[in-house]
């Protein structure tokens, strides 16, 4: 069999890539932050079919098997069984998708010239380490950060939305950007296996930190300045304000998930993609050390959420259970079953102290966090 996700389509004299360009796809792989190249992927490894992706992208390549998070459920399937036979091409062309640009067709041109064509054309869309100023921050007033899906970093003036910067990378966003304690620098975690720091009022780099994977986790600051963060490369990182390694510690899988602080980073509390080992830590602020673990009968995708007491940490997970973990030495107080995963963030109400999580399903639960009943 021959996919449309390589180059078959033009040669067929389509005018674009009908599973690249697909709006439900796309709306199904939203709900996972994953590429449609990952949906697909994941269905069809989930019908046995071997699959051989083409790319000479070394980022793209790896990335397209990451797809542990994307939990398709019969409606999903349903869809995607339902595209068999059908070719819709929308008209107004195909949504923004960093891996969608086609390469030269085979029976065009050699080898050579397509990797000549396809440098040639990187570099004339290089926007990477690129800083578009076009004016600076005042900070009186308020702005929203971002990283965005379009390889550019962001300051947005909040009232006008008038752009005043935005800063280049190599790849797709897809993490929260955090501030340093008076918010004159900005940390933003980007596909390109960065983590930068930037300040806040006109963009300028003051470091970037390299990882060996995506940085989708976002990114936490300690009470001392020390930054927290997840990675795809299966490493959970600790770095000093300027920048440097304080530690880092193998969790050996994918970490999607965002830390949650202990009384400002004396534990951190972290989820990750294993399956077949523990997959919920406590680690040691300051030195990286486990100070316990869990494991739940399925991956972790999102972020715990610690009690306003500090005596009690939540994790949802994608075995549809919400747990309670005592803080200290991870006994667990309750467990709560659902009707289906969780992959959204449980978070704790500051009036009356109620567990709000949604699950896959669509629905959303209140729960006591002392008890966990609904």
């Amino acid at each position: 069999n021959h996919s449309t996700l390589g180059d078959s389509w033009k040669r067929e004299g389509l005018p674009v890539n009908p599973v690249l360009s697909d709006q439900g796809l796309r709306k199904i792989a939203t709900k996972f932050d994953a590429s449609i190249p990952q949906l697909v992927l994941k269905w069809s490894l989930e019908k046995d079919v071997i699959v051989i992706p083409r790319s000479r992208n070394p980022n793209h390549i790896k990335t397209n098997l990451q797809f542990t998070h994307v939990m398709l459920n019969e409606d999903d399937r349903e869809y995607l069984e339902s595209l068999d036979g059908k070719i819709i091409v929308p008209d107004d062309g195909p949504p923004f998708d960093s891996r969608s640009k086609p390469s030269v067709s085979d029976q065009e041109t050699t080898e050579e010239e397509k990797t000549a064509d396809e440098s040639a054309r990187n570099e004339s869309e290089d926007i990477s380490e690129k800083l578009v100023l076009l004016g600076e921050v005042d900070a009186k007033d308020s702005t929203l950060y971002l990283s965005s899906d379009d390889h550019w970093i962001y300051a947005f003036d909040s009232a006008s939305g008038e752009v005043k910067w935005k800063y280049g990378t190599a790849d797709e966003g897809g993490s929260k950007c955090e501030f340093n304690s008076d918010g004159t620098v900005v940390y933003c975690g980007t596909d390109d296996k960065s983590l930068r720091a930037l300040s806040a009022v006109n963009g300028n780099l003051i470091w970037k930190f390299s990882t060996e994977g995506a940085v989708t986790s976002s990114t936490r600051v300690g009470a001392d300045g020390s930054l927290y963060f997840g990675c795809l490369d299966g490493y959970f990182y600790a770095l000093n304000p300027d920048g440097s390694l304080k530690w880092k510690t193998d969790l050996a899988a994918e970490i999607w998930s965002s830390p949650a602080l202990l009384e400002g980073g004396k534990a951190v509390f972290i989820g990750s993609m294993a399956e077949d080992w523990a997959n919920v830590f406590a680690l040691d602020g300051e030195t990286g050390e486990i100070i316990w673990k869990y494991k739940t009968a399925e991956p972790v995708f999102s972020s715990p959420s610690v009690n306003h007491d500090n005596k009690t940490v939540f994790f949802c997970s994608y075995d549809a259970n919400c747990y309670a973990f005592n803080t200290e030495n991870g006994h667990v107080h309750w467990v709560f079953e659902a009707d289906s995963a969780f992959q959204s963030s449980p978070v704790v109400s500051k009036l009356d102290g109620t567990l709000f999580d949604g699950s896959t399903e669509g629905n959303i639960y209140a729960l006591d966090s002392a008890t966990g009943k609904l």
